[in-house]
């Protein structure tokens, strides 16, 4: 999950920067896991970014993160009731 959040920042920040490269470069990295979850609309609109990013289209790019984000965080949200719950114990 840790991953993931950073994962959206650095997204978030090279959105910021018109970073078309490094915007390609990682969402293309959510690409395997979101296939793995079985998360194909979520998993679609990482690829239109990732075309959006190669072809430097990045003016409506907020927008169209937005929609991934969002997609993210539901994913992530059904990932978070297959953790394993921790105890008191193990924490210490």
């Amino acid at each position: 999950r840790n991953d993931l959040t950073s994962t959206i920042h650095d997204i978030e920040q090279a959105i910021r920067d018109d970073d078309a490269e490094t915007i390609a470069t990682l969402v293309h990295s959510l690409k395997s896991p979101l296939d793995f979850f079985g998360a194909r609309r979520v998993r679609d609109q990482s690829h239109y970014i990732e075309q959006l990013a190669n072809m430097r289209q990045l003016d409506n790019m907020q927008n169209e993160f937005h929609v991934l984000h969002e997609g993210l965080m539901r994913v992530d949200r059904a990932l978070s009731d297959f953790e394993p719950e921790t105890t008191a114990a193990e924490h210490n």
